[in-house]
């Protein structure tokens, strides 16, 4: 039987009051580190709020406890690339790809910590095999992702269509899909796309938008990049976004120069 603190911590996580569930691990450290439930979303609640210290026993504990869990080896994979713990890092990930050809969900987490440590190429390689190999619309999701950053445009455009019809506009297509929309110089999608964002509060807008900046920015898809951008900073307006939107207009207009001659 759990305890209450493990029901109560997960009460915190489902609500996303990380704060609040971490001091009710404090109040039971032990029981805490002997739920492999409680000790995850501990570890999860530590490296939400950027303690990646703290977060890695609690998250090592969780795998102890419940091995080959592929959520945990992801999530402590991504912590030990933070924390520039190579080997461990390694170690993790090797676990990972041992499952992913079998495992959607392993390979999903493979990917993220792929993406997590700038190895887009090996990202891409990983989601496109599961893609390939498993009908799940999540896949097509990270597939889009990957091919952005690795600048292979029309499987990113294809794979983030096939993901907006299967799960709608739901917050992870919408991550991808305005990306997508601006490679592809769709403006009927990618007016459909600003819709939701646009009914999002504009901090949440503006984040939403400079993640596509970023992604873009990854693949060096210029152009692209300086629409998110600009969207943002009109969004949620400050001086680094707009000073960021000016030189990404300098950048693209030095390529295009380049281009040209």
């Amino acid at each position: 039987m759990r305890s209450a603190v493990a029901e109560e911590i997960d009460a915190h996580f489902a609500s996303g009051r990380f704060d609040a569930l971490i001091d009710a691990a404090a109040r039971d450290p032990d029981g805490v580190m002997n739920d492999a439930a409680a000790a995850f979303q501990l570890g999860l609640a530590y490296a939400s709020a950027g303690a990646l210290d703290a977060a890695a026993a609690p998250l090592r504990r969780a795998l102890e406890l419940r091995p080959g869990d592929a959520a945990i080896m992801g999530a402590l994979a991504r912590v030990l690339i933070l924390l520039g713990e190579k080997s461990a890092a390694e170690e993790t990930l090797g676990m990972l790809a041992a499952r992913a050809g079998a495992d959607p969900v392993a390979a999903l987490h493979l990917t993220d910590a792929f993406l997590q440590a700038e190895r887009a190429e090996e990202a891409f390689r990983t989601i496109e095999a599961a893609a390939q190999k498993f009908a799940a619309p999540q896949l097509d999701v990270r597939l889009s992702e990957a091919a952005i950053r690795t600048r292979r445009n029309e499987i990113a455009v294809a794979a983030a269509k096939r993901a907006h019809a299967k799960l709608g506009l739901s917050p992870p297509v919408i991550n991808i899909a305005g990306a997508a929309a601006l490679l592809a110089g769709d403006e009927e999608w990618l007016k459909s796309v600003l819709a939701a964002v646009d009914a999002a509060p504009a901090a949440h807008a503006a984040a939403i938008f400079d993640f596509w900046t970023a992604m873009l920015m990854a693949g060096d898809h210029l152009s692209a990049a300086l629409q998110s951008a600009t969207l943002s900073a009109a969004r949620a307006p400050t001086a680094p976004r707009w000073r960021f939107v000016a030189d990404l207009r300098l950048a693209a207009r030095d390529v295009a120069g380049a281009e040209e001659a």
